[in-house]
Order: C-alpha cells, then structure tokens, then sequence
C-alpha cells in the first residue's frame, strides 16, 4: 500500500495491486475538516479529552529514521505522541499511541480512523463474527472490550475487492477496547490502549501498537495475517494434542439439556448420539445458579449421565468458572478478591428476580448473604490460586463420582478489566488459562479433562473444546439477520473448538428460528433448546430444520 498522514490521521490507503483507495478523499476534501481530535486520553464513563487538538494545541513532527517519524503533541490539558513505523518485511503501517496529563483518572489512549469510503463495511470478530454496515444504528457508536465483547484484536473496513484491516499483535493479554463509528463520522473507528485497573491514580496511557494495511479479496485475506501471528504466538497446535479425538465429529447439541431420559432417546432416534453434545445444566443436588462452587450430583443427574455414557452421548454437566454463592461460609475467604467494576467499584456477578431477570448484586453486605432465593452469585478474579484450588477439588469429586469425560464451566466470557485487575500480577485473562490447566489436569483415564465454556475468544480459545456462544442479540430477530452470514470465530479457532448455540432456540417463534439459523450462520454447530422428548419426535420446522443440517454434516 502507499498510506499519507495529516496530522497524525491517516487520510489514504491506496493498493498497490489494484488501486484502490479506500477513504472518501484527503484532508479537507475527506468532509472532515473539522474532526475531532486523532489522540485523546479517555476518563471514566467515556469522557474525551483532546490531545492533539484543542485550546493551544501545536504539534512537532521528527523524522527519526527512513521508516519511522514522530508526531509530539500539547496542548492546554494533555501531552502525546504518535509513533509511525513502517515494518520493513511486511509493509505495515505501525502506530502507536501514548498520551498524558496531570490529571488522574485516565482508562486508556484512544488513537481514531474515520473518512472511509461508504461503501466499506465493518467486518470483525465481535459476537463470533460481524458483518455490517458502518451505519447501521445496532452497531455504530458501540464501545466494545476486549475480550468479553471484542472476541480478537482486529477489525477490517471490508469492500467488494478488499479493504482495509487493523490489528495489535498482543501476547501479553493487554486490555484494549474497540469503538465502530467516531463522532460526526460513523465510517471509522477508534483503537483504545487501555490501563490496567485500579485506574484512579493513572494520568497516562499507552504501549500497544496497532498495524494497518491493505488485502485483496473477501475479509478472510485479512483474517489469516492475524490468523497467522495468533497460531504461531501462542503455539496453538500443541493445544490440539489436549482436544478429544471425536470433536470434528459433533454436529448437534441441545442446550439447557433437560436431566430427562426420554429426551436422550428421543434425540438418538434423529442424530447418532456420539455425534451430539449436551449441556446439562440441573444435574446438582442444589438449585441452579445456587450453592456454588458445590458439585455434587442428584440421584436424577447420576441416573442421566449414566445413560448418556451407555448410549454414547457426550454431556457437559453446569459448572461454574469464577462465581460462588456469598450465602456459604467459605465466600469469606474470597471477598477480598472479588471482582469489582472498574470504574464503579461495584462487586460484579448476577442475581434472579421473578425468575428471569438481574439487579446485579446487592451492594449492602447483609443483602449479599441473605437473598439466597434471588440466586444472588459474585464473580471472583480468575488469577486467585486459592480459587483454582477450591475449584479444581469440588469438579475433580464430580468427575471421579459421575465417570465425567467433559465438563461445562459457565460465565468464561466475562474476563472483566476489573478494579483490582491484577492478582499474583496476573490479569483476569492469564489468570482464566491457568484455571484451565488446573481443570485440565484432573482428567481421568489418561486424558485431560475437556471443558466446554461460555463464550469464545482468543482467551477462551486456547483452553476450552467446546463454547457454548452469543448472538448480537436475542430480543429481535431482524437486527440479528442484519449482521450476516460471518463465521470469523469458526475461522480463526474452529479446529481447537467446537462452538454450540446458547439460548431461546426452540424454534416456537419467528425470531427463534432467526436464531437457530443465525448461530449455525455464526460457526456453531446446529444448536436447540427443547424442554421435552415430544419436541424432538414431533419437531417444529425450525427444529427439524437443525436435525437435518446435522444429519448432513
């Protein structure tokens, strides 16, 4: 590519192949003469301020060597500096970002693109995988983290013929975050470096360092660079050797599995069972979402993962990653390592009210431990050994009592950025890979254990065989089919793990049935959720729509 800046913007990318240009013009001539700034320092609840822009802003640029300058930016309220590289081997536009000010309080350094070509849309691997338009309201202007929304670090302005991509070749699970659309300008986007929490005492921010360039073809040109560099970072094909032998072989799952064994036999009637995976969620001898980390099996679990294992089906009983019921007495050993919003302070986790609904949790102590109806739980920070600990002992009696090859360990998408992000100097996100391993470990037979999870990104990806995932939303159907047919998740992790749907998939509705299709859309396998055996002899259409793509997989 060729690529000119102004002013620390980046106003053109042209191939070289093809010559193609994909923003809409350059400098005033783009329509965004009056842009906001390029550098901004981030404070809590998104506020922005300007760093290369502003009340008595200037900017010094140096040339420092033939392939890297300097821009040096102040003003008024902050200081900064963009670092532009090119890499020699590959043609990369590298910038990095830092800024700071002496106020305190700084989340992160936010580097913005925008003045694309409208024709572009956003491809990136956000609830699986996201193809939209710039302009579409579901998804410009959203703010998503990395990892719990923004799955990897890379986003693409795709067109017909190519486009553009962005990526950070991270190793060390730095917290970024990605917002699609700047203001005045949804055909962009922004690039935040984010601090670790407590961020209280934090005025500057910085240290990743984001590349640009250009492909040629659809978005899985640009997919497979970072493809590439995630495989070879993180020596993924040594994780194939701790993945069970039969998981290319899945091609249904039901999730919410009901503990009924007329169900099981409905199910083996329409799909061999070794091709089929269960999430088993009411197995425990306590009410769901309730008493954990306990995992001790009813008589009705055992009786069902008995037949499972007689019938040849491979079932995943509900376990838990990082919550516990603060209602039991060990949750005093914990509390000092719950996991608290950054920027609220708030202990984070989930409760019910009316059955179906969350108030998050209670922030009064007494609250906390005497609402154990609402199934109040608190999420603990996943680099805690004593909760490895504690955790791997209560699954390793269920797997020694239950015979379990597989187990599901709920909530493994939500690796928070959190107040106290660092335990052990391990972040969240490090923190859940040891946990894995930990889990791993206890196996049986000579095997590891294989764990399934919720949720799948580049985290997750490197220690769990099977994800149970989320759609963009499941509260309107039109706007679920609008983020297309894109499988980026499948592409970049579907031979370390087999993805499963998660919920409201029973076909009974319009919208249901735009789910069903949307996940397998999505990379998942055909996925349902049915409460009893008649729905699987008698299926709907949706329904057996999910059967028969299982049927030819």
């Amino acid at each position: 590519m060729t690529a000119r800046l102004e002013d620390g913007w980046i106003v053109s990318m042209r191939s070289k192949e093809t010559g193609d240009e994909y923003f809409e013009g350059t400098g005033a001539e783009s329509g965004n003469a009056e842009r906001s700034s390029v550098l901004e320092l981030v404070y809590a609840a998104n506020e922005a301020v300007p760093v290369s822009s502003g009340l008595m802003s200037s900017c010094e640029a140096f040339q420092i060597n033939g392939s890297t300058a300097e821009l040096r930016y102040h003003n008024w309220d902050a200081d900064g500096i963009l670092l532009l590289r090119e890499d020699a081997d590959t043609g990369d536009l590298i910038i990095e970002q830092s800024a700071y000010s002496s106020r305190t309080g700084v989340r992160s350094a936010r580097y913005s693109l925008n003045g694309l070509r409208h024709d572009l849309r956003v491809v990136a691997p956000l609830w699986q995988g996201l193809d939209m338009e710039f302009t579409d309201p579901a998804i410009t202007g959203f703010r998503a983290a990395w990892p719990l929304q923004w799955e990897a670090g890379f986003v693409i302005a795709a067109g017909a013929k190519g486009g553009i991509w962005a990526h950070v070749q991270d190793a060390d699970y730095r917290f970024k975050t990605l917002t699609v659309g700047t203001p005045g300008d949804p055909y962009g986007f922004s690039l935040e470096s984010d601090n670790y929490g407590p961020i209280t005492d934090k005025n500057s921010a910085g240290g990743l360092a984001w590349r640009f360039n250009v492909y040629t073809g659809d978005w899985r040109a640009a997919a497979t660079r970072y493809k590439d560099w995630l495989w070879k970072a993180f020596s993924l094909e040594k994780e194939l050797a701790l993945r069970p032998e039969w998981l290319d072989q899945l091609a249904f799952a039901v999730s919410w599995c009901p503990t009924d064994i007329k169900l099981l036999e409905a199910v083996a009637q329409k799909v061999d069972p070794g091709k089929v995976l269960l999430h088993l969620n009411n197995w425990r001898k306590f009410g769901y979402d309730e008493d954990y980390p306990y995992f001790h099996a009813s008589d009705a679990g055992k009786a069902f993962v008995e037949r499972c294992r007689q019938m040849g089906f491979h079932v995943m009983p509900h376990c838990s990653s990082m919550e516990i019921d603060p209602s039991l007495p060990e949750f005093h050993y914990f509390d000092d390592f719950a996991i608290r919003d950054l920027e609220k302070g708030r202990r984070l986790g989930w409760s019910w009210v009316d059955r179906n609904a969350s108030m998050g949790v209670p922030g009064s102590d007494i609250a906390l431990r005497t609402h154990k109806a609402n199934k109040v739980m608190i999420k603990i920070h996943t680099a805690f050994p004593t909760w490895h600990s504690v955790l791997r002992e209560q699954i390793r009696e269920a797997v020694a009592d239950l015979n379990l090859e597989n187990v599901f360990i709920d909530v493994t998408l939500c690796l928070y950025n959190p107040q106290r992000s660092l335990v052990n100097n391990t972040p969240t996100t490090k923190g859940f890979i040891q946990e894995i391993r930990h889990l791993q470990d206890i196996g049986l037979n000579g095997r590891p254990l294989y764990v399934g999870g919720e949720g799948l990104n580049e985290v997750t990806m490197k220690g769990v065989s099977f994800a149970q995932v989320h759609l963009k939303t499941r509260t309107d159907g039109q706007e679920q089919a609008r983020t297309g047919k894109c499988d980026i998740n499948r592409f970049l992790f579907g031979k370390l793990v087999k993805s499963m749907g998660y919920a409201m998939l029973s076909g009974s509705t319009e919208d249901s049935a735009i789910y069903m299709q949307s996940h397998v859309d999505h990379g998942t396998v055909p996925t349902v959720t049915v409460r009893s055996a008649e729905e699987i002899t008698n299926p709907n259409a949706a329904v057996a729509k999910m059967i028969k793509l299982a049927n030819e997989m």
